[in-house]
């Protein structure tokens, strides 16, 4: 599916899930803290500079000098980013589709009639199937249809619970759209209203036909829905929410649609942007709106566990990753101020990309990386009353971050720590004591080396992408044609597809290829039947295979090759990697070990099979004065050895560890004595 985002109301993972449960001064920012000796061990091939001035505050190396693969790997990952997902070409591409049909339909000027009844495709959440339901037209308001299931595991609907769920939402439209932007309006079908459809538990969750109860989904906006169904069949041509009927009338109702009219609006902006941004900023608008309960709850949850990784989604247990997501953007939100945060909200670029170029805009002397560290401070700063006002969350009941407490010297620890997350040590209180410091030099990008020598073309992880490796292949003059390569998959079982195709018509149309280790065969692996092809690549296998394709059918014929992943929009893993791409008939071979002539990359990079690890580490020191911020200059592979000054504090010193390469899942290793 293009699009699910959902409310759940357990803590159990799923598609794009929210969990609900049941039921001063300006800080100091003083300079790298005394480094008294560096010890190598061994030093890096090429040092990354400690105040890096190109378009993003991170080490990016460019040098007239070849930088080292990892180097180089890094460099790929964080200036660059795939192409975002465009159903209407991939329909034209696959499924014949002619041309590109209209994006919105004739305006709409008369609001449809209460009480009649209009089928609907229902995505089943624990099934991945759709079902068809009949719904009935039950109210009418300013900004929405209200559409109720009629079959079994309905509940009775009194009319003042409609007006209510009406006016509700008609004030929430417009606090919703004043920070965050508007959806496509008047969108697909035409009509300037949204539309709100409450189905039964039994069709959204794999439950009986007749439960009235039971369904962990809150509610979702499936983004399929927002495709014309010459594109996509399963679509229901309109923007339209789906939520459980049995919930209606209820705070959590209204705070699910917040939640996903942020969706919304977001996919009309950017369909494609980091798991953190998607869900953090949906969950703002839940607090933004009045309902923040649920929201705190989940953000206390990430706090109890700090290190866990903003831009990554897990499989299970999603209630932290949404408190996590929104404490980020509540940050955002108190540091840019409204109208700022709005331009974030709807840039087409994603995560800190966007964030840069709405810092630069605005004039403000800070980038993306910048900002991160700091809100990693205010997670254990923001109730100290002489923290800075940008630090304040309010009274809403957020705690702080919990640290790992350092209670006798010396103290000697090895450890890892997630990628863009941090580990927290409350160090002793007295102060004139050294800490060392060293972090791993290099991070595995996959877990696993390339199939063969120090490179592999590799998918750039984003959501909703589309990266795409091509090139032309003369066969003219054979008679037989064989394709060989390595392929090493890390996909979204069911939702991410890897496929291998080819074109005789210059890329107008694509014939899929078959190989013997692809899926497909099985139904379970695309029950939604949401792939483009019968079959192609999915799941999380983690391990190379040899596959060899016959070409014999396009022998004699000048084609187009094309490897290419297309990713939903929530929940990425590895990638799709490729290896040692050959056509023997020719003696054409790539290993990737340099950039051969003739491809197209577009989303995939010549990776090595690790990538400098940047260090992000910070002492976090409380007195009477203020908050002071120390900077600590680390780089991977080298010993920092730095003093925390004696001194009146009035909390105990706190060591921030955050590590911060890009696409990469692996934890970073490190090494830290405090004596």
């Amino acid at each position: 599916m293009r699009r699910m985002v959902i409310l759940l109301l357990v803590l159990a993972g799923c598609r794009q899930g929210v969990m609900v449960p049941s039921v001063g001064p300006t800080a100091t920012v003083s300079g790298v803290v005394a480094v008294e000796t560096a010890v190598s061990s061994p030093p890096t091939a090429t040092p990354l500079p400690p105040q890096p001035t190109a378009t993003s505050e991170v080490e990016v190396v460019v040098t007239e000098t070849a930088v080292s693969p990892a180097q180089d790997t890094f460099n790929q990952l964080w200036l660059t980013e795939p192409p975002e997902r465009d159903d209407v070409a991939l329909a034209m591409a696959y499924r014949g589709l002619a041309e590109r049909p209209p994006e919105t339909a004739p305006l709409v000027t008369t609001p449809l009639t209460e009480g009649i009844h209009q089928s609907f495709n229902i995505p089943n959440i624990d099934t991945n199937t759709v079902a068809v339901i009949d719904a009935q037209l039950r109210w009418v308001s300013d900004h929405a249809y209200f559409w109720f299931d009629t079959g079994p595991g309905s509940t009775p609907l009194s009319q003042s619970a409609l007006r209510e769920a009406g006016e509700s939402f008609d004030a929430m439209y417009e606090q919703v759209v004043g920070y965050f932007g508007s959806e496509a309006n008047p969108g697909l079908d035409g009509d300037p209203r949204v539309h709100v459809v409450s189905a039964a538990p039994g069709v959204l969750c794999d439950l009986e036909p007749t439960a009235t109860g039971g369904c962990r989904l809150g509610g979702l906006v499936n983004a399929t829905d927002l495709l014309p169904t010459a594109v996509d069949p399963r679509s229901n041509g309109r923007e339209m929410f789906v939520m459980n009927s049995s919930l209606f009338g209820s705070s959590t109702f209204r705070s699910v649609l917040a939640h996903e009219f942020r969706h919304m609006i977001e996919d009309n902006h950017d369909a494609g942007d980091d798991d953190w941004a998607v869900e953090g900023s949906a969950s703002l608008a839940q607090v933004l709106v009045g309902l923040p309960e649920s929201t705190i709850s989940r953000a206390n949850d990430f706090l109890r566990n700090p290190d866990q990784q903003l831009n990554s989604w897990p499989d299970e247990g999603t209630g932290p990753y949404y408190g996590q997501g929104y404490l980020f953007n509540q940050y955002l939100f108190n540091r840019l101020g409204a109208a700022a945060y709005r331009e974030w909200a709807t840039s087409p670029a994603n995560g800190f990309l966007a964030l840069d170029q709405v810092l630069a805009a605005n004039g403000l002397d800070v980038q993306a990386l910048g900002i991160w560290r700091d809100w990693l401070v205010s997670l254990v700063a923001h109730t100290d009353p002489n923290a800075p006002p940008r630090f304040d969350y309010g009274e809403l009941g957020v705690e702080t971050a919990v640290s790992t407490p350092i209670l006798t010297l010396p103290h000697a620890t090895e450890s890892t720590v997630h990628q863009f997350a941090a580990d927290y040590y409350e160090l002793p209180l007295s102060g004139g004591y050294m800490v060392e410091f060293t972090g791993e030099a290099t991070v595995s990008l996959l877990g696993a080396e390339p199939f063969a020598g120090e490179r592999m073309w590799l998918s750039q992880r984003a959501n909703y992408s589309n990266p795409r490796l091509t090139r032309r292949l003369d066969l003219r003059g054979l008679s037989s044609a064989t394709l060989s390569y390595a392929v090493y998959v890390d996909l979204e079982e069911g939702y991410d597809f890897g496929y291998v195709a080819v074109s005789g018509d210059n890329g107008r149309s694509w014939q899929s290829l078959v190989a013997d280790h692809m899926q497909g065969l099985d139904p379970a692996d695309d029950p939604a039947d949401a792939a483009l092809t019968d079959r192609f690549y999915t799941g999380r296998q983690r391990s190379w295979t040899q596959e060899v394709v016959d070409l014999t059918p396009f022998a004699g014929q000048e084609i187009l090759l094309r490897f290419e992943v297309v990713t939903d929009p929530i929940k990425t893993f590895g990638g799709l990697a490729l290896d040692n791409i050959a056509i023997s008939e020719t003696g054409f071979l790539d290993d990737a070990e340099i950039l051969a002539e003739g491809w197209e990359a577009e989303g995939f990079v010549r990776a090595a099979g690790r990538l400098t690890q940047p260090w992000q580490v910070q002492v976090v020191l409380f007195t009477a004065d203020g908050v002071s911020v120390l900077p600590v200059l680390a780089v991977g592979g080298e010993t920092a050895v730095f003093t925390i000054p004696a001194a009146t504090y009035t909390r105990p010193p706190v060591l921030i560890i955050a590590a911060s390469a890009p696409q990469t899942l692996e934890l970073a290793s490190y090494r830290l004595l405090v004596r």
